[in-house]
């Protein structure tokens, strides 16, 4: 058997498509992945996975000034391979991760004559109402064709069941399936996690795309408080735009905390852990400004990478992430006032050891992504034999 996985950026980027292509390949004979070259590849693949990686820019921000004329060779040039890789190969089954990919499977699908229909599984990871996207741009016709064409996936996912509701779910003839974004036991399961201790400071991180959605601008303002006599640390890891960077540094000279702010360029997923290992307290807000962060209770990947590496998080305090947090020793909920940011972190050091060996513990017993995708492949399974 043979599955094609399509993703846009490079899956090393996307834990979710990452974490699949891993477990496919313990059940498929191949796993042909096509994407754009995004990032340098780190993992080491099983021999039966096979990258189909497009020239792209590294660069994200550089990436979205290219000009139209380039990006649409882009998208020209992943259309072709797809088209080659689809004929050369004939899978049994088409994964497809998010609305540009499942734009052009369904423009290659009215070129090819196929003696037997692959099964198409969608699973959509970020939902975005189309007046966020730019008029005509690829993203936008990517939005259109997931609402007008998802009766063509036979099995359709999302990590999020409240998002539902953002598709037509009541003319869809497939079958569903929820997939949480939860770490995977072949990666974050198999590390050696040292016990952690707070000395003289105390280490907040965020790992990911820096912007306006997390409340940095409220924990910034509280860096020059000590808790029992330990200073605050911010630690934002990942990219950030100039004019962004700038207003975070501007509410650090305020606040006269820009000694305990700092910045680190991304690194790879798989370095991660290594950085976490000076970390004390995850930093898992995700402000509801939008769709995708109002429902992350199960689809924030972060929330549970956190766990998978003995920290504490801190949340955002609303009805949504405590229906899925709350009652956990782990999980601190604020509404990020000075007031409420000090004393959850306060309760979180009191105990410091114990709550980080029962995040650990809580994502072995309660969070890796395995435990759905096995229904799913299982599902598969099913429908290949139909």
């Amino acid at each position: 058997m043979k599955v094609l996985v399509l993703n846009y950026t490079h899956p090393e980027g996307y834990p979710p498509t990452f974490n699949a292509i891993n477990n496919l390949s313990k059940h498929f004979d191949d796993v042909y992945v096509l994407s754009t070259d995004t990032l340098d590849t780190k993992w080491k693949y099983d021999n039966n996975v096979i990258l189909n990686l497009l020239n792209a820019e590294k660069d994200r921000f550089k990436a979205i000034k290219k000009s139209k004329w380039v990006k649409l060779n882009s998208y020209l040039n992943y259309l072709k391979t797809l088209y080659k890789i689809i004929k050369k190969n004939k899978p049994e089954v088409i994964l497809i991760y998010d609305n540009v990919p499942f734009l052009f499977y369904y423009l290659v699908s009215k070129l090819m004559v196929f003696t037997k229909k692959p099964i198409v599984w969608y699973h959509n990871h970020d939902i975005f109402p189309l007046s966020s996207y730019k008029k005509y741009s690829i993203n936008w016709w990517g939005a259109i064709c997931e609402q007008k064409c998802l009766n063509m996936a036979t099995i359709f996912s999302l990590p999020a069941n409240e998002r539902k509701e953002y598709f037509p779910m009541n003319t869809f003839k497939g079958k569903y399936l929820f997939i949480p974004n939860y770490p995977s036991k072949y990666f974050h399961g198999k590390l050696s996690i040292e016990a952690k201790k707070i000395d003289n400071k105390i280490n907040i991180i965020y790992p990911g795309s820096i912007c306006e959605k997390h409340g940095f601008e409220e924990v910034i303002s509280i860096l020059n408080e000590k808790i029992e006599g330990k200073e605050i640390h911010l630690t934002l890891l990942g990219d950030i735009n100039d004019v962004y960077k700038d207003k975070l540094l501007t509410i650090a000279k305020q606040h006269d905390t820009i000694k305990n702010l700092h910045f680190q360029s991304r690194v790879s997923y798989f370095d991660v852990p290594d950085v976490m290992k000076t970390q004390h307290i995850g930093w898992a807000v995700n402000k509801p400004l939008d769709v995708t962060y109002a429902t992350g209770g199960t689809a924030a990947n972060k929330i549970y990478e956190f766990l998978a590496l003995g920290m504490p998080i801190i949340l955002i305090d609303n009805e949504h992430y405590r229906q899925y947090l709350q009652g956990n020793n782990w999980a601190f909920f604020s509404d990020l006032t000075e007031s409420s940011l000090i004393e959850q972190i306060q309760n979180i050091i009191k105990d410091y050891q114990i709550l980080s060996n029962q995040a650990r513990k809580a994502f072995e017993d309660n969070f890796t992504f395995e435990t759905s995708f096995e229904n799913a492949i299982n599902l598969v399974k099913k429908e290949i034999k139909n």
